[in-house]
């Protein structure tokens, strides 16, 4: 038996010793069956999608295909949904840089305020400057040259992950070379990741692609697959939370296989903005929080994160594929969500006019 397939053993087997909970009818008295679970309207509706799907197969269930890897096979569903996003003009992202003359090391915002006020309204105007001339200088040329690696570095130390600044060092980047990304897990520290997504807008429609685990031994096979999208050399990944935890899980399981992770691309977590802009409006800068208050999106019958191993695990023990529905549901929409606020996160940044799409 190889290592996937230890794993998968592992986790199948029954949480309660000497309860066949496959075997048994979905009652929704039977929550002693998922200890640290109180909410009783999502075991009813977990027992109601078990008793829905009962005798479907996965693969009736969800549009998709087989993937085949050198780490086994794995499945991949795929939707595609209307997604057409306008963005700021790449050359936006010169301009802003230009006039930001905090960029140059001894310039705050009092300083800044009084350059300006003396005509010094960009950083070649500071090129003969006696103080600040040098740095002006080199970094004018840095910025005639758009070595945007080297300029996001100089960003990333003036300026904090949330400046408005780091987001736009995606403008560059085609909209087809955004990698929209999510993942859904079986708990918070090195347990298996049971759904992918990954989304590429084209022609005004998002492309979600997600690689559901139908065993737990099809978790190398699904990294693979998500490891070989991110490998390409245009890709950027636009992700929330993605910096602390998707990104890090990700090379956490890909590691626990003994798989090769490739170099990151550039990454874009909006969570960072999103709490520049909304922390002092709103209760929280969780993505639901987000998607209601900023994008007026409404999820309806919603399974939120934390139900997830539960759903799954009822999946495991009954093959039935009821409970991934609204799993999948979630983790796409989460995917779909990216996009419109990456959008609205660039309203107003380095001016209006739209990039091509």
């Amino acid at each position: 038996m190889d290592f996937a397939a230890q794993i998968a053993k592992r986790w199948q087997r029954v949480s309660t010793p000497g309860v066949n909970s496959a075997a048994m009818p979905y009652s929704r008295h039977h929550d002693h069956l998922f200890p640290g679970y109180a909410d009783h309207s999502f075991h009813a509706r977990k027992y109601a999608l078990l008793n829905e799907y009962e005798g479907c197969i996965l693969e009736e269930v969800f549009s998709g295909s087989e993937c085949r890897t050198s780490f086994g096979d794995c499945f991949a569903i795929h939707t595609v949904v209307p997604c057409h996003i306008t963005r700021p003009e790449a050359g936006s992202l010169s301009r802003t840089l230009m006039q930001e003359l905090r960029l140059i090391h001894g310039i705050g915002p009092r300083t800044a305020a009084d350059l300006r006020m003396r005509g010094h309204t960009t950083i070649s105007s500071l090129t003969r400057h006696p103080r600040f001339g040098r740095q002006a200088t080199d970094l004018a040329a840095l910025l005639a040259s758009e070595d945007w690696d080297a300029l996001g570095r100089h960003v990333g130390m003036r300026f904090p992950a949330s400046h408005p600044l780091n987001l736009l060092f995606s403008l560059p980047c085609r909209t087809d070379d955004l990698l929209f990304f999510d993942i859904e897990t079986m708990g918070l520290f090195s347990r298996p990741i049971v759904l992918f997504a990954t989304g590429r807008i084209r022609g005004g429609r998002m492309h979600v692609t997600q690689y559901l685990l139908r065993d737990i031994a099809e978790e190398p096979a699904a990294i693979a697959m998500v490891l070989d999208e991110m490998a390409d050399g245009t890709t950027a990944l636009v992700t929330y939370n993605g910096r602390s935890f998707d990104l890090p899980y990700l090379r956490d399981r890909a590691a626990y296989y003994g798989m090769e992770f490739p170099g990151e691309p550039p990454h874009y977590d909006l969570l960072h903005p999103s709490r520049s802009r909304w922390r002092t409006e709103f209760p929280d800068c969780r993505l639901s929080t987000i998607e209601e208050l900023a994008l007026g999106i409404f999820r309806d019958d919603d399974l939120p994160g934390k139900y997830v191993p539960e759903y799954y695990a009822a999946y495991l023990r009954s093959r039935n594929p009821g409970p991934l529905v609204p799993i999948v549901d979630h983790n796409r929409q989460d995917v779909a969500s990216l996009a419109r606020l990456y959008e609205r996160l660039l309203e107003g940044c380095g001016g209006s006019l739209p990039s091509e799409m």
